[in-house]
């Protein structure tokens, strides 16, 4: 079942179905509905405005999983929810998920600065946050989000079977129940799976994507030394 978002009060709800997601750079999503990682059983991509698809930015699945890769140009919350085991309420990565324009640029000695981007994307998976085991994940992955995993974590597909694939790159933020496996040394000392690099997004200091928990401002009450 599905209801797009002028339907639904302005969040596109999905239910009793998996999701295949692919941002596009001129603000358009495109979806698809079936079951699995293959995606040739899917039904027919459908390509529409994501202000349309989900006015308020909150694109909502009950009981499936989220399949999902692309440019994102806006402001959107993917939500995985109504889990009943492993094999529900995961977010997938089959492929660099970016932002339109960068949020954080580098300024040297290994430090970050915000720019003018506003682009920004939360995922909010039940369970886990998986980079698949798929072809345009085989190099480097590119990930500008700040994910939530609920009762999960970060982790990489067939992460006993693959071979190095060099390094996962989040621009953002992760906030995880567990901290799952993403790269292991087998004795030969082999790496599988990903080396892991956060570089946090100072914007969500001050804010974040529709829905997103976010942190309560601090202030330093008083000082002892």
């Amino acid at each position: 079942m599905a209801q797009n978002g002028v339907d639904n009060g302005g969040t596109s709800l999905f239910m009793n179905t998996d999701l295949w997601l692919t941002f596009n750079a001129n603000g358009t999503v495109s979806y698809r509905t079936g079951t699995g990682s293959d995606s040739s059983s899917y039904s027919a991509p459908v390509t529409v405005p994501l202000s349309d698809f989900a006015p308020t930015g909150v694109i909502y699945l009950g009981k499936g999983n989220i399949y999902m890769s692309g440019k994102v140009s806006g402001q959107v919350s993917v939500v995985t929810g109504e889990s009943s085991g492993l094999g529900q309420g995961n977010v997938y990565a089959v492929g660099d998920i970016t932002y339109s324009e960068a949020s954080m640029a580098y300024a040297g000695n290994n430090d970050y600065e915000p720019t003018s981007s506003t682009d920004m994307l939360g995922i909010m998976a039940t369970n886990n946050f998986i980079i698949a085991d798929c072809p345009p994940n085989y190099n480097d992955v590119i990930i500008d989000a700040s994910v939530f995993c609920n009762q999960g974590g970060v982790m990489a597909e067939n992460l006993n079977h693959i071979g190095d694939r060099g390094r996962l790159f989040i621009t953002g933020g992760v906030v995880a129940a567990k901290e799952e496996l993403i790269v292991k040394v087998d004795n030969l000392g082999n790496f599988k799976g990903y080396r892991k690099h956060v570089v946090y997004d100072e914007r969500f200091l001050l804010t974040g994507p529709p829905e997103f928990p976010l942190t309560k401002s601090f202030e330093i009450v008083s000082w002892y030394e």
